[in-house]
């Protein structure tokens, strides 16, 4: 047990485990979590397991055979410079969530024209344009124009319904 050295198994990165669970001085976990992280991400293991399942998948089309196989042989550069465009794909798709949840909510009490709706629908709005840029979705880019004159349309029914009240 003492100075055992462990192996991980998905990249085979070595290091030795002093007493019992506790890790030998020096030990970087987080250098380790990256190691494994990468061999995971961009093993031929993992390569050839999608590959494998996406060819079982009745949905799968050959272009899709095509698409992945030439992201295979992409750089590792290139590989990376995905993962923060998708991150950042899936922050925005849970803010709009989140503020379309709000504006329901709001709806759900009956308050519809109201000056905070006119600024959720509004800042909801900027975020899906802003994903449908990122998508390059015209056809979403067309619904945020309408949506922009809708919210038009519940910033003066607000004014209305504060002139009314």
């Amino acid at each position: 047990m003492k100075n055992e050295v462990l192996r991980d198994k998905v990249s085979g990165v070595g290091y030795k485990r002093a007493f019992g669970n506790s890790v030998a001085p020096g030990f970087n976990h987080v250098n380790l979590r990256q190691r494994v992280f990468r061999a995971m991400i961009f093993s031929d293991k993992v390569d050839s397991f999608v590959t494998t399942q996406m060819a079982k998948d009745g949905d799968t089309t050959p272009k899709d055979l095509k698409d992945w196989e030439e992201f295979r042989k992409a750089p590792v550069f290139a590989k990376m410079l995905l993962f923060p465009y998708g991150a950042a794909l899936v922050v925005l798709l849970l803010m709009i969530i989140s503020k379309s949840k709000q504006l329901f909510d709001n709806f759900k009490k009956e308050i519809i024209f109201n000056k905070s709706n006119v600024d959720l629908m509004t800042g909801t709005n900027k975020l899906l344009l802003a994903f449908s840029i990122m998508t390059f979705n015209v056809s979403g880019i067309f619904t945020c124009i309408m949506l922009f004159m809708l919210a038009e349309i519940f910033k003066n029914g607000a004014a209305l319904q504060e002139e009314h009240d």
